[in-house]
């Protein structure tokens, strides 16, 4: 059996970038890692693990996933990863 540990990283399209990352810094404490693509893809971490956030508005992120390029006006998980 795989040993599984957690979700290391975790991507999702959201409406408003900005909001997004202040809502989780809040609530979960993650900072800021690097901003990309004029600020509307914020990657974030928890200081307490090596696990990361990213945050997209809009199609940003797309090449990941052309399927739900415009999936950013009403948010959804656009990928994640196992730790």
């Amino acid at each position: 059996m795989i040993e599984f540990t957690g979700i290391g990283h975790l991507h999702l399209k959201v409406a408003d970038v900005e909001r997004a990352a202040r809502f989780y810094e809040q609530g979960l404490g993650t900072r800021c890692m690097s901003l990309k693509h004029d600020g509307k893809l914020i990657a974030m971490f928890l200081p307490q693990s090596v696990d990361v956030l990213t945050l997209s508005e809009g199609s940003i992120g797309a090449e990941v996933d052309h399927a739900s390029a415009d999936i950013g006006a009403q948010g959804g998980i656009a990928h994640f990863g196992f730790a």
